[in-house]
This record gives C-alpha cells, structure tokens and sequence, in this order.
C-alpha cells in the first residue's frame, strides 16, 4: 500500500501456511519495488515408532510495479507489480520395518521458478486500510528427484494458478501495523503431484516509515 516517493514498509507474518517476511519501498512517487521471503507447511511429523514424515517448502521473491501516489488519487490504493522468485519442495517419509526387517522411504524433492503479476485495488485512512489483490501466477518445476516416481525424474513442468487475496491493517501506533491476509489460491490444470497451499490467513506486525522527513506519510 505505496503512496509517496521515500515511503518503506517492511513486517513479519505467521499464517497457517508458515513464516512470513516482506518488505517494500517506493523508489519514486509512482515506481516501487518489493521483496518476500516465505518459508510455508515446514514440519517434522512423528506417527508411531519408526514412521515419519518432513516438509520442507519455502520461497523467494522481488519484483518492481507501478501506483498512483496519494496526491493523485487521495485515499485510494492502485497498484500493479510484477514479481520473479524461485522455491524448493521436498516431502520425505518413513515408515516401520516389515518382518524382514526393510524400512520404506520415499523422499521427493522440486525446485521451482515463479513468475507473478499482481494488481492492488482499496482505500486507506489514517488508520484503516484494505486492498484486494488478484494474482496470476506462472511456476516452473524443474530438477525433480523422486526415488519412487522415475518418470517425474529431472523433468520439467509449466502450469498457471490464479490468487486472490483479501489484506486489511490498522494503525495503532504512529508508524506501527498490525496486519492480516486471507487468500484463496487455485491451479488451471489438474495438479496433484506438486505440493502447493490451496487457501493461506496470516497475521502480523508491520512498520510504515517515510525515509524522506521532510514528507508526511
């Protein structure tokens, strides 16, 4: 949510998907640029005796938009970025010894690039801010490993996904936020190999600071 030149915002998050952090920065009244690193559903999970299973899934991204400044367009938050970012995925299980004593493993591991155009559309005041954001995401697997799957071995895979996510913030403080996101996300194909997070809601604290003094956010 950029509205002026010198404008940086930067926070932490924890949802139901995982860890959070992002950051953004408007380098000019209309030009902004942002980061993310998010490291989602990483987790060791112990069933019984030698059975088990490990996520690990995380990701990260920059990218550079455009917005119209506040004295342009008063309250109202219009925004479109583009972002590119690269991810691994990896699933690993085990389970109990049979009677001839073989412990089974399956572990799966995917590298991946994302590309992601999204666009920002609300309003903030002095405390209150929302802003819907529709996302069209382009993710390329590649340098699959699947010790149970040899046909998915280095291959290399495109598919789409659409988001849609819903953020609201107050100001509690002079340059305090606490912020919340729920988002919905949905593939274009049929997709089950690929571990990805259908629905994610967030919640976090951000700081909104004006690097430039002499302007007032």
């Amino acid at each position: 949510m950029l509205q002026k030149k010198g404008q940086l915002q930067a926070g932490v998050y924890e949802g139901f998907s995982g860890n959070e952090a992002q950051a953004s920065y408007s380098v000019t009244d209309k030009v902004g640029i942002l980061a993310n690193y998010n490291s989602p559903r990483s987790k060791k999970v112990v069933y019984a005796g030698l059975n088990y299973s490990e996520t690990n899934h995380y990701f990260g991204e920059a990218g550079i938009g455009l917005f119209r400044p506040k004295k342009d367009s008063g309250n109202k938050i219009r925004e479109l970025f583009l972002l590119v970012g690269n991810g691994m995925t990896s699933y690993y299980v085990q389970s109990d010894a049979d009677s001839t004593g073989y412990i089974d493993k399956n572990f799966k591991q995917t590298r991946y690039n994302r590309f992601c155009l999204q666009g920002d559309l609300g309003k903030v005041s002095k405390h209150w801010g929302y802003a819907i954001s529709p996302r069209l995401f382009l993710i390329n697997y590649y340098g699959t490993t699947d010790n149970k799957r040899p046909d998915m071995q280095n291959t290399s895979n495109t598919y789409m996904y659409m988001e849609c996510a819903l953020t609201g913030r107050y100001t509690f403080a002079r340059y305090i936020i606490i912020s919340s996101q729920i988002s919905l996300t949905l593939p274009t194909d049929n997709i089950s190999y690929y571990d990805f997070a259908p629905w994610n809601l967030s919640v976090g604290l951000a700081v909104n600071l004006n690097l430039l003094k002499k302007q007032k956010l």
